[in-house]
């Protein structure tokens, strides 16, 4: 069979050569024929007469699927680009790939996931729920106690199970209880365990200090940083800024408005 027949874009083989080159996003392309398109207005009283249909038809294309508008947006989609593949590129991640989730804005790990499967994510979400611990459950009965979903996520391996309740403050009042029995805190505690006890390439965790004490949220602080080492990586989403600073010392701050605008930058904590 020839190279050219192995290529199938619908399965993504593609060919080396495709893989290798540099892509850019829909939001990118837009901004470039955008130029191109003033260009040519400029050089001609006729300006339809020069700008060609493929032209026209690529550049209404990529504005109607960009995100991204104005070009700091822009600029700051394509920084954190080259940041995220500095990074996912260990993971055998392409270029190409990290375009494609930048094109399709996803909200989730679990959608990025469903994209590129080859990414292990590992997440803990905002919900803090008993239906949330139930989902978790195995065999989805009632019957299943903390310790049966925590054997879940980590494989039955006894001593990494033990290891990390013990170092997020689950005793065994929680470990035997069943998701019915949690309070909120509880739950919090277990979720956060099983997302950290999973193998993972990237671990993301939206608000694990809610419902959870000053005390526990240094407790969970360790316990997530215990996690990283080479090409393994966590993003934490949280309001409470010492707990991240136990954390990871590159802190990012978001603010903006929902759908509309969103900026992102560095923030340091001033202790006072």
């Amino acid at each position: 069979m020839s190279g050219e027949e192995e290529e199938n874009a619908a399965k993504l083989k593609i060919g080396d050569e495709f893989l290798k080159a540099k892509c850019l996003m829909n939001c990118e392309v837009s901004l470039i024929l955008e130029h191109k398109y003033e260009q040519l207005q400029q050089v001609s009283e006729d300006p339809m007469n020069q700008v060609s249909q493929v032209i026209e038809k690529s550049l209404q294309y990529v504005k109607r699927f960009s995100r991204y508008k104005n070009p700091y947006a822009v600029r700051q989609v394509r920084e954190y680009h080259l940041s995220f593949h500095r990074i996912l590129s260990r993971h055998q991640l392409t270029e190409f790939e990290l375009c494609v989730l930048g094109n399709l804005c996803l909200e989730t790990a679990k959608e990025a996931v469903a994209m590129v499967p080859s990414l292990k994510v590992s997440m803990k979400t905002q919900l803090v729920s008993q239906e949330e611990l139930i989902e978790m459950q195995q065999q989805k009965t009632s019957q299943e106690t903390v310790r049966d979903i925590l054997a879940h996520h980590s494989r039955r391996n006894p001593y990494k199970i033990m290891e990390m309740c013990n170092m997020v403050g689950i005793d065994d009042a929680i470990l035997y209880s069943l998701p019915s029995q949690l309070t909120k805190s509880g739950i919090q505690k277990v979720k956060i365990a099983a997302a950290l006890l999973k193998e993972a390439d990237a671990y993301v965790l939206d608000e694990p200090s809610s419902y959870l004490s000053r005390k526990e949220r240094l407790r969970v602080a360790h316990a997530i940083v215990s996690v990283i080492g080479p090409n393994k990586y966590v993003v934490v989403a949280d309001e409470d800024v010492k707990m991240v600073e136990h954390i990871s010392k590159s802190i990012f701050k978001v603010d903006g408005t929902p759908n509309v605008n969103g900026h992102v930058k560095p923030f340091t904590y001033h202790r006072f």
